[in-house]
């Protein structure tokens, strides 16, 4: 990161980067005007994050097969953000060479490792979920890295929902931090009607091994479950603490799941508990400070979560808070 060709090193943060292949020549159609000739960026080698220390980062992947072998330019777009939002860079380079192949490489036959879950990583295959908006999340992951470029013809990632016509789904693919092996797809449909769904997801690594998954789901006419911020009391507490909240899912069996933890993320309880046919309120959750606790307890704030689930649909929420133990 440079200022007046000055090294920013008080700058710390993350930056998004984009790697592309020469740029490809284009015509306007001149509909408006005579038809004029100009040159696009279109296919990624690479997208993703790198954290900056003292004005520097560092990125490494490895560049697919599908490129343009010809040399040629391609460029480098840069765009940072300090890690207290008060400061932004951004710059491209087009020095970056691009053409050939390498006289050595690695043998990659493994294809990539796919995971598919709705709205939260936490659903199970063929469970329901509210409608009518629904969001695929995809985990990818491969030992040389995702396939994003989009020269080669059939070698994007795409997303198929029943019988529709997949979808190109290469924008929606964030890398993870620092990592250009994994990564992640977030993809939303929208007013879904209520019904079955399967998603089908295909992937290849750079190397062009492929890999598919699916994912059956149902949509729910119902609306999602709601839950209303917990009340915990008495809070501060000494012997024990009574949870209540309130929901939208009157007269269903509903089944909770109550976690405490302390500040360090160490499981301390964990208890499961049905409530039949249901009034508006959940109120049968209570924690006794001498029971079911597999640390000792020692003055300070515990977190809690509370996760609630319909038997009806297998809806579920969750509602999070502190509590105070003191002696």
């Amino acid at each position: 990161m440079r200022l007046n060709n000055q090294r920013l090193d008080r700058f710390n943060g993350r930056v998004q980067l984009t790697v592309y292949d020469k740029a490809v020549e284009k015509t306007t159609l001149g509909q408006k005007g005579p038809r004029m000739a100009y040159r696009q960026y279109r296919s990624p080698l690479y997208t993703g994050q790198a954290t900056v220390r003292q004005g520097r980062f560092r990125c490494e992947f490895v560049v697919p097969k599908d490129i343009d072998y010809r040399f040629g330019p391609g460029r480098v777009f840069a765009y940072a953000l300090s890690a207290d939002s008060l400061q932004v860079a951004a710059g491209t380079d087009d020095r970056l060479r691009v053409g050939g192949s390498a006289g050595e490489t690695v043998v990659d036959t493994r294809p990539p490792q796919l995971r598919l879950f709705v709205n939260d990583t936490t659903f199970r295959a063929g469970g329901t979920v509210p409608g009518p908006d629904v969001t695929l999340i995809a985990r990818l992951s491969d030992d040389s890295g995702i396939n994003l470029a989009q020269y080669g013809i059939g070698h994007e990632l795409t997303l198929q929902l029943n019988d529709s016509l997949p979808v190109v789904v290469n924008e929606q693919y964030q890398p993870d931090p620092d990592d250009s092996r994994r990564g992640t797809v977030r993809y939303r449909w929208s007013n879904l009607r209520p019904g079955a769904y399967t998603a089908r997801l295909k992937a290849w690594d750079v190397y062009n091994n492929s890999a598919e998954a699916t994912l059956s789901f149902i949509v729910s006419g119902k609306p999602g479950l709601v839950l209303e911020p917990a009340s915990a009391a008495p809070n501060p507490f000494r012997e024990q603490v009574s949870f209540r909240l309130r929901h939208n899912r009157a007269g269903e069996d509903l089944e909770t799941e109550l976690t405490i933890r302390d500040i360090a993320g160490r499981l301390l309880v964990q208890q499961r508990t049905l409530c039949e046919s249901c009034g508006e309120w959940l109120d049968n959750l209570t924690w006794l400070t001498n029971q079911h606790t597999t640390y000792p307890l020692t003055p300070g704030l515990y977190l809690y979560q509370i996760r609630v689930r319909s038997k009806a649909d297998q809806a579920e929420a969750i509602v999070t808070g502190k509590v105070l133990y003191v002696k």
